[in-house]
């Protein structure tokens, strides 16, 4: 016996909690939401770091060590006093953003906040606390660059973008070479508020909280950045192919360009992505994993690299089945112009995103990061009210027209990495996929 699910209930906007918001002489864009029914308060500090991509891995040891010394404090200082009041401050740089992020109880927000402006204010730490951020961050990144999905997004990065593209994690290499020098030299071009956004969420009068970060970052000094350099597409095509005799699996990506978070089909791009392979009840893991049983892993979603949105296609698979994989991806992707999206399956991904929307600004984590989002991509903090709406309005007609355009199978490039079995699951020969075959 079958028991209908009853239809959700219409959500055409999302109610955000209380915001105030401005933006400080320095350029600091600050936004602050009033969460009464928690008793702890969440701070996220964003800053650009696009002008010194090509320099990831000293703006990784910038987001280290700047959180683990101030001026006025020495790393067992400041480590014992965030200790006392039971606050937690991290802190993590790449291509795109330095992020600092506190968690603490709503009493000792003032606190904090004066700590987080001591640490951004600070100059440059000496050779000793940068050659043991160095040694912190070569040690969390290793099991990272180890990781089968972390390599190929590295080749594929390389394939759209050239070998000269930033690294989504640098190499060991990288990390060593970093010096106090050149951490001192990127230092006020990383750490400095210009086009930075400063988000708080807790229980406090947001008119309050702002005050209070208009008293401690009001006269942090902005410094000129330098322009970001630009990175060209390649114009790939085709899927290139990298075998690792010692890999256990295989894992490939294929991607191609997206459209802008402010184009008007972006709406219906996340729709067309979803229903495709955004969930569990998407086109490809009901066709690539459950029926056919390809894959271990397969998904779609719209990443970002260097700056550009772009669709990608990822997924993990025993070495024989690559071929059939890669057979069967082009074949959905056609399938999305031949077959175009139903009307039940464009409401079943609507209905998903919807809901996983309501669920992100459900806790504090989730409403910080989701105004982050907003805040560093130019948007006004109410973008996370108006999504659900935008998302309702989106007719079958628009999805089917984004997915025969935008998933077009010719316009994807790719990477195959890892173990290439041969020979399929019954000890047939069937080759490995050869170089640039899509």
């Amino acid at each position: 016996m079958t028991i209908p699910v009853p239809p959700l209930r219409a959500q055409v906007r999302v109610d955000l909690p209380p915001l105030a918001s401005c933006t400080l002489p320095n350029g600091l864009r600050v936004c602050v939401a009033h969460t009464p029914w928690s008793p702890t308060v969440e701070l996220a500090l964003a800053l650009p770091t696009r002008a010194v991509a090509a320099r990831v891995a000293t703006v990784a040891v910038i987001g280290d060590v700047v959180v683990r010394r101030t001026d006025c404090r020495d790393g067992a200082g400041l480590a014992a006093l965030l200790g006392r009041y039971g606050a937690a401050v991290r802190g993590a740089g790449d291509g795109t953003w330095c992020d600092l992020h506190a968690s603490l109880a709503a009493d000792d927000l003032p606190l904090v906040l004066g700590l987080v402006a001591e640490m951004v204010r600070s100059a440059p730490p000496d050779a000793d606390a940068v050659g043991a951020s160095v040694r912190r961050v070569r040690a969390a990144v290793s099991p990272l660059r180890a990781q089968p999905q972390i390599a190929v997004r590295q080749l594929l990065r390389q394939r759209l973008y050239g070998p000269d593209a930033p690294a989504l994690v640098p190499s060991d290499e990288a990390y060593r070479a970093v010096t106090a020098t050149e951490v001192a030299e990127l230092w006020p071009v990383v750490v400095q508020p210009g086009l930075g956004c400063l988000v708080v969420a807790g229980p406090q009068d947001p008119d309050l909280v702002l005050a209070e970060v208009r008293r401690h970052f009001a006269d942090w000094r902005a410094h000129p950045s330098p322009p970001v350099v630009g990175h060209q597409p390649t114009g790939a095509r085709g899927v290139q192919v990298v075998v690792t005799p010692t890999s256990a699996q295989a894992s490939l990506v294929l991607a191609a360009p997206a459209v802008s978070h402010d184009d008007p089909r972006h709406p219906a791009l996340l729709l067309a992505n979803c229903l495709f392979g955004g969930y569990f009840s998407a086109r490809l893991s009901r066709v690539l994993r459950e029926r056919e049983g390809l894959v271990y892993r397969v998904d779609a979603l719209l990443d970002e690299h260097v700056g550009d949105q772009w669709i990608t296609l990822s997924a993990d698979a025993p070495g024989a089945a690559v071929p059939l994989v890669l057979a069967s991806l082009r074949g959905q992707l056609a399938g999305l112009a031949s077959r175009p999206p139903r009307a039940a399956e464009v409401d079943a991904a609507r209905e998903f995103m919807v809901g996983r929307s309501l669920i992100q600004l459900g806790t504090q984590a989730g409403i910080v990061a989701e105004l982050r989002s907003a805040l560093i991509r130019g948007h006004t903090p109410d973008r996370l009210s108006i999504m659900p709406a935008a998302l309702r309005e989106v007719s079958t007609a628009e999805v089917r027209a984004v997915a025969a355009d935008l998933f077009d199978p010719d316009r994807f490039c790719g990477v195959v990495a890892g173990a290439l079995d041969p020979r399929d699951n019954r000890g047939h020969p069937v080759g490995p996929p050869a170089p640039n075959a899509w």
